[in-house]
């Protein structure tokens, strides 16, 4: 039986101004630019030295990479009101790799906090997806069992490391779609 679904938060409840940037500028996610990204993550560079070092990389400058990362970008509130009608039936969780200090007030500016029993930061618990103790951490939180449990990201990396756990897993492409897996999953509870 599913007791807990867990969220990612970036390209699943708001757009992913990171990816969406390294998309615009023709980059991958490797090299420095996966260097910075994971320091940041793991919480060994602050926001300001994550700007810095996409802006090392890149050639602008920092200022330039924040504002262009942070233009348009959308939280996505037919999630949130789909999370708000779980919340009660199941324990609802947010794992996702950012630096607290973006995360944090992100949730707090959106007033995102309350839909979640669990929130689960990688830089503050040192571990990023997809390693596997950062899976058994947030089960921890909640106490369950990987089969009492979804999981749902945008990246399948995330996804591939969470079902060799048991844990069962959506790829997340759209609000409706998750709702018809879900509900799949769950036999409509």
């Amino acid at each position: 039986m599913i007791r807990a679904i867990i969220f990612d938060y970036f390209d699943v409840f708001r757009t992913d101004g990171y990816n969406r940037w390294l998309q615009q500028h023709g980059y991958a996610r490797s090299g420095p630019f996966l260097a910075a990204s994971e320091g940041h993550d793991k919480g060994t560079l602050s926001d300001k030295e994550f700007f810095q070092a996409i802006a090392d990389a890149s050639g602008e400058s920092a200022e330039q990479v924040e504002h262009e990362m942070e233009a348009d970008v959308v939280v996505d509130w037919s999630l949130v009101d789909y999370l708000a009608t779980l919340r009660g039936t199941y324990k609802t969780a947010l794992l996702s790799n950012s630096s607290s200090e973006y995360l944090r007030n992100e949730l707090k500016q959106h007033e995102l906090e309350k839909y979640f029993d669990v929130i689960v930061i990688s830089s503050e618990v040192g571990l990023i997806k997809p390693e596997p103790e950062v899976f058994e951490y947030i089960m921890q939180k909640l106490r369950v069992r990987p089969e009492e449990c979804i999981f749902t990201d945008d990246n399948q990396r995330h996804i591939a490391a969470a079902e060799k756990l048991g844990i069962k897993s959506i790829l997340f492409t759209g609000v409706s779609e998750l709702k018809q897996q879900i509900e799949r999953i769950t036999g409509g509870r």
